[in-house]
């Protein structure tokens, strides 16, 4: 069984890649490293369709999204070099910071951070 289901922030707006959607997601481990912190994983997402178009149309940077999917990889050849991906390729994304009773606004101000790491996960780029 091949079936990956995360929650985290969106790293920066979905961007269109031909028909795909590529996105990247910040989720949060659940224990501490040794230094007391939360560390982050960064997972790459695709998504095509309705799927794609809903990231595409309603998702943005720093919203906290839920992704339904599985996880796929591949490689390819880059400067003599075995590269890998590994990503997870959407069916089903869901925001979870929607509040659909706000204003422009009020919505705005729900996507300020709300501490420290959020913060830190809204200034990310990737460069993806």
């Amino acid at each position: 069984m091949n079936k990956a289901i995360v929650a985290g922030w969106l790293l920066k707006d979905p961007e269109e890649n031909g028909k795909a959607i590529k996105f990247t997601i910040s989720v949060t481990r659940d224990y501490k490293n040794s230094k007391g912190e939360y560390e982050k994983d960064l997972i790459r997402c695709v998504a095509f369709g309705q799927t794609g178009n809903y990231i595409k149309e309603y998702c943005h940077k720093g919203d906290l999204i839920g992704v339904d999917g599985q996880i796929t990889t591949s490689k390819y050849e880059k400067d003599g070099k075995t590269q890998y991906n590994t990503e997870i390729m959407a069916s089903n994304v869901r925001k979870l910071s929607n509040n659909t009773n706000t204003t422009p606004k009020e919505e705005n101000a729900l996507k300020e951070p709300k501490n420290e790491l959020e913060q830190n996960v809204k200034d990310m780029d990737l460069g993806w």
